[in-house]
């Protein structure tokens, strides 16, 4: 659904990517920047939030940011039905394409919904 809110997303990121306390994201989601058309999606498994992302409609375009699933939750298709509701959703309001940035990890699973790979950035992550 899109009832996320702003702390599930940071902690379902957080807990998806193994960041948490100061090297996580979730205390810097306090809600969208002024003038940024920001939505942001939830899948639920048992009552719980297992999955997110975050769309911003820019032209034509649904940006699809910050996707991530709780460790526990992964690897049963969350994050692609979420992706494609959120897709969906954007259609209806006039978006044509979408576009993302993916880490090596979620490749794979944007290859196979039909995404291309158009670049590739390096990710440099501060290890403890």
């Amino acid at each position: 659904d899109g009832e996320a809110t702003f702390d599930e997303l940071g902690r379902i990121n957080d807990l998806g990517y193994g960041h948490g306390g100061a090297d996580g994201i979730a205390a810097a989601f306090d809600g969208v920047p002024g003038g940024i058309p920001m939505r942001v999606y939830r899948a639920r498994r048992g009552g719980e939030t297992a999955s997110v992302l975050a769309t911003i409609d820019h032209d034509e375009d649904l940006g699809i940011y910050y996707v991530a699933t709780a460790p526990d939750h992964g690897r049963q298709g969350l994050a692609g039905r979420l992706l494609a509701a959120a897709l969906g959703e954007g259609r209806a309001r006039g978006m044509r394409t979408s576009s993302l940035q993916s880490s090596a990890k979620g490749e794979p699973v944007y290859t196979r919904l039909g995404y291309v790979r158009d670049f590739r950035l390096n990710l440099y992550e501060r290890r403890g």
